[in-house]
């Protein structure tokens, strides 16, 4: 017995053996053979055959993801997990539970390659995570998120890929012996992702320890740190260091002992070394490099085959070498022996042979052969879905599915675009409707891929990208509607202004109104709730956190691990919402842009809408009225660019109050001569088409930044260029109301709220310190004062928020919260209770971390609510309010990202269902201010509509008294309105008590005028 149980032991650990074989990188294919040869202990839990076969198909596995042959990735994955499933039904045991999970998570590898990302968490399910939390730290759960992250690495989510490699090395440093490769292989991995992401100074960052690691472990090795190196400093282009460090990883390639290794890093050091003078225009040296890389990738001792996939990436080089060079047609041909060679190696069908293509079409394009572009995009679009014909050119593509990839996602866009080129060579050659027809269906697969992307940073990411897509389309459509002024063309042009909106901002679009209609059951709106609940709890964990002096990096991890769950669950109830109730899923997170028509009925008889477009080299300019449209291009030339900056820099900075020749007049007459080039530019040509008297204005790009109203309209007399008074300007807010709005879509999804009980609730917050500061708020916060824990502190006191909320709250009979009644947690038991929610407060804003950005509000012993009210927890929550007014320094400024606009605590307002918003797009001067906001709620009270009575309150300002020094546009131009242009609807602007007296006199009243009639009746 005793023996039996020895050898059992024995058998045990020789199956170990196999399985740490069996994870480890093979470098070929494994046959039946060579299985066949190896020992094999029975575990009694598994049976030879297929303990045998499921070795085998991890082996395999190992081999195809390797060498990039993901097409075969999916169907081992499925062999794998039936092979595995069917051995847990016999008994429970952790090494083939791992095994199984392997084969599932390579099921959704395989299918993540072809664009299906609806398994995808971290690569593992909830239960299988689960179980990898009872498992505790292993090598087994390194591995997981290590190949999650390569996942999310291929979607373009790089937030994510990021997080699970670093949880990645978070276990392999718990569990794997210190020089253990595979701490190499995470920084690695992180550094690769770095650099894909674009942050070349975190991937120099890993790659450093990268070569610290080979340093200490693997001094005969460090030819690949060093080449690693070099690329990131290649991509951040420090040539010279770049080169510098590929020339060492050959020498250090040079020297190494094993021929096989030797042959590949000397190949790979020198395909790097001919990409570097390729970027450098030295086109004969990299040539040089080029044909060396390929003789030790050939000459290799392993043999011809292996080296298949460097060869590829040489010639791919190759191309990209030769097209700087401008030689088209040695790229075309250095590319077409790429795609040839991937065809043997990888299939006729592997979706990395897509690159090839976009690269070969991209190349007919330069060389102005569209049709040849066209065919090469179809034969791509062939290899993912068969029903395309790949042997003759068709424009009008038919209604088939494709997988929603980056990859896919390029290839539409750029069949688009040559499409369009090729209509604007000769219409004769393509039917304007199948240009239409390809931009809109590379806009629907933009669309998808935005809702499956997990986090904002992803999305953001592919807004960005498809930016200078828009742009094409608009371009296109200005020709074409300058040339024939059809209206269809204007129509398009409107539509690609609408898009580069993104469809992020559906968020906004659809903010509050879908809780009007009655779609989804209350138990799974409550669900939904309770998803945004639990993800703004742990955003405000995860900051609180990361704020501390010394945070804890395993509470951090933690958080970051809870949170992309409740994402992933998140997104499975949208999945549920897209199948069952369709009609709620379009409405919330598909918003279609309306038609210029809906945009011309839904106007008033007086306002006019102008949209902007900023592209590279034009601005688009679209404005409708009700009865007119106009359409222009105007040329982003440096005069005007530089017109705009100079006007935003002039308003946002505090001027000098110095009265005298040499100071303050030059300032004047070059602010006045600037901005009335901007006007004269931007919005007189639309003024003078359509006459209108008030302007809704949807900003694009810098222009998101000016407040159109401080615009001077009339060139500066010889005479009024000797003034010294900004109140001498004639301004655009003399003589035209305007307000903005974040796209016409937002405008039209514009639902007045209902009457409240409550009109108004004003928070006037009190702040430690000695001095009085001139400002509310601290502009741009650093980094470094972003998470320090004493940023509050430095604040100084308001001297004017309390009046101004005095004064707002008498005009409305509202709720004035004041000094240390100003709580946060005040603030969201009232807030949301109010038509009008008012807060003159200080603010704290950050380009670098937006969602960080908040309004302080009084300190208090509340353990809950820390007085920071964040923009990650106003995204997360529901306001009801018709109008905030959020009178703090750059609440409506913040970090503009192309395809998604300003990110500003304004903006998360929005979001959360609030329709307008007062903001500040500078610094806030606390007393003029205070003087603005009064005057702006005295006329609210009297039922002006919002954007006038914002437009009487600075004029007010800048015609009243006071130092001629305060008449400058900083001090009363940076408060804007976005929104509409109706008045507050009140509830009442008596207290309830008063309302009851009244409705009992009238009682009384007819009480007695009834008793009354009834008496002269019996008389």
């Amino acid at each position: 017995m005793k023996a039996q149980r020895m050898l059992l032991l024995l058998f045990w650990i020789a199956l170990s053996l196999l399985f740490w074989v069996g994870c480890q990188n093979e470098e070929t294919a494994p046959t039946q053979e060579t299985l066949a040869k190896r020992p094999f202990i029975l575990n009694d839990s598994m049976y030879v055959s297929d303990s045998l076969n499921l070795l085998g198909l991890h082996e395999k596995l190992w081999y195809y993801i390797n060498n990039g042959k993901m097409d075969s990735v999916e169907n081992v994955g499925v062999d794998m997990a039936q092979v595995a499933g069917r051995m847990l039904e016999y008994r429970e045991d952790s090494s083939i539970r791992m095994f199984y999970y392997r084969g599932t998570g390579s099921i959704r590898q395989g299918r993540a390659y072809k664009g299906d990302y609806s398994l995808i968490l971290h690569g593992a399910p909830k239960e299988e995570m689960e179980w990898l939390d009872k498992v505790g730290p292993h090598k087994w759960r390194a591995e997981s998120y290590s190949g999650a992250s390569a996942i999310y690495a291929s979607l373009g989510d790089y937030e994510s890929a990021i997080f699970c490699q670093k949880k990645s090395l978070e276990f392999v440093e718990q569990v794997m012996p210190e020089g253990h490769y595979y701490h190499s292989n995470n920084y690695s991995n992180l550094g690769h992702i770095y650099l894909e992401a674009g942050d070349v100074d975190q991937a120099l960052y890993y790659f450093h320890m990268l070569l610290s690691f080979y340093t200490k472990y693997r001094p005969s090795s460090l030819s690949v740190p060093k080449r690693l190196l070099a690329t990131a400093y290649m991509e951040q282009k420090d040539y010279q260091k770049a080169l510098e460090y590929c020339l060492e990883s050959i020498n250090s390639a040079a020297s190494e002992e094993d021929e096989e290794r030797k042959a590949r890093n000397l190949g790979n050091s020198y395909l790097l070394l001919g990409k570097i003078y390729g970027r450098t225009e030295a086109f004969g040296q990299a040539e040089a490099a080029f044909a060396k890389a390929f003789s030790f990738f050939r000459d290799s001792p392993s043999g011809h085959l292996e080296a298949e996939p460097n060869i590829i990436r040489t010639w791919e080089a190759m191309s990209r070498s030769y097209k700087l060079e401008k030689c088209y047609q040695d790229a075309l041909a250095a590319q077409e022996q790429a795609l040839a060679i991937s065809k043997a190696y990888y299939g006729e069908k592997n979706i990395k042979l897509l690159d090839f293509y976009l690269e070969m079409g991209q190349l007919l394009t330069l060389m102005d052969e569209l049709e040849g572009a066209l065919m090469v995009y179809q034969q791509a679009l062939h290899q993912i879905n068969p029903d395309i014909p790949s042997d003759h050119l068709i424009y009008d593509l038919p209604s088939v599915e494709f997988p929603t990839t980056i990859i896919a996602i390029e290839l539409l866009k750029a069949r688009a675009t040559t499409i369009a080129a090729l209509f604007r060579k000769s219409e004769q050659m393509v039917h304007e409707e199948n240009v239409f027809a390809a931009f809109n269906l590379a806009q629907d697969f933009i669309d998808k891929l935005l809702s499956n992307l997990f986090t904002r940073s992803a999305q953001s990411k592919l807004a960005q990208n498809s930016i200078s897509f828009y742009e094409q389309g608009l371009r296109l459509s200005w020709e074409k509607y300058s040339a024939t002024g059809k209206e269809k063309y204007l129509e398009w042009a409107f539509q690609f202004a609408e898009k580069s909106k993104s469809s992020l901002s559906r968020g906004i679009i659809n903010g509050g109104r879908i809780k009007d209609f009655a779609i989804l059951p209350d138990s799974l709106l409550k669900k939904e709730s309770d998803f945004k609940l639990a993800i703004s709890l742990y955003e405000n964990s995860y900051y609180e956190e990361k704020g501390k002096p010394q945070p804890d990096s395993q509470k951090l991890a933690n958080l970051e691990e809870n949170f992309l769950m409740t994402l992933y669950d998140k997104n499975n109830l949208e999945n549920q919402f897209k199948q069952k109730y369709p009609q709620y899923y379009q409405l919330k997170y598909q918003a279609t842009p309306p038609d210029i028509k809906e945009i011309q009925r839904f106007l008033e008889s007086g306002q006019a809408l102008v949209e902007y477009f900023m592209g590279d080299s034009m601005i688009y300019v679209l404005a409708f009225s009700r009865e007119k449209v106009y359409f222009e291009r105007v040329p982003s030339d440096s005069l005007l660019l530089e017109s705009i900056g100079a006007v935003r820099t002039a308003l946002s900075t505090t001027p000098s109050k110095e009265v005298d020749e040499t100071g303050f007049q030059p300032q004047m007459t070059a602010y006045a001569r600037q901005s009335y080039l901007v006007f004269q530019r931007l919005l007189e040509p639309s003024i003078l088409a359509l006459g209108k008297k008030e302007w809704i204005i949807v900003p694009d790009g810098q222009l998101s930044y000016l407040p159109f109203d401080a615009l001077a309209i009339s060139p500066l007399s010889t005479k009024e260029e000797n003034l010294h008074d900004f109140s001498g300007l004639d301004y655009l807010a003399r003589h035209f109301t305007t307000w903005q709005e974040y796209s016409a879509a937002s405008m039209l999804q514009r639902k007045q709220k209902k009457p409240k009980g409550k009109t108004y609730a004003g928070f006037a917050p009190a702040y430690e310190g000695d001095e009085l500061t001139a400002s509310r708020g601290i502009d741009t916060l650093k980094n470094e004062q972003l998470f320090s824990a004493v940023a509050r502190s430095g604040l100084q006191p308001l001297t004017y928020n309390r009046p101004e909320v005095e004064d707002a709250a008498q005009h409305f009979n509202g709720e004035a919260f004041l000094g240390h009644q100003a709580q946060e947690s005040v603030y969201k038991e009232y807030g949301g209770q109010s038509q009008i929610v008012h807060l003159a407060a200080h603010a704290l804003t950050s380009d670098e971390e937006p969602l960080y950005s908040q309004l302080l509000f009084s300190k208090s012993e509340d353990t809950l609510e820390d007085g920071r009210l964040h923009a990650f927890e106003i995204y997360n929550t529901r306001l009801d309010a018709e109008l905030a007014v959020l009178s703090a320094c750059n609440t409506g400024a913040g970090k503009l990202q192309r395809g998604e606009g300003v990110m500003s605590l304004a903006r998360a307002f929005r979001y959360a269902g609030c329709p307008n918003i007062v903001m500040s797009l500078w610094k806030a001067d606390d007393y003029s201010t205070k003087e603005v906001i009064s005057v702006f709620f005295e006329k609210l009270s009297q039922k002006a509509n919002k954007a006038d009575a914002l437009r009487q309150a600075k004029l007010s300002f800048l015609n009243g008294p006071g130092h001629e020094a305060f008449k400058h546009p900083y001090y009363w131009a940076g408060l804007t309105l976005i929104g509409d242009n109706t008045p507050v609807i009140a509830s009442s602007a008596l207290p309830s008590s008063l309302w009851i007296g009244v409705v009992l006199l009238g009682l009384c009243a007819g009480l007695f005028y009834f008793l009354r009639k009834r008496w002269i009746l019996r008389e």
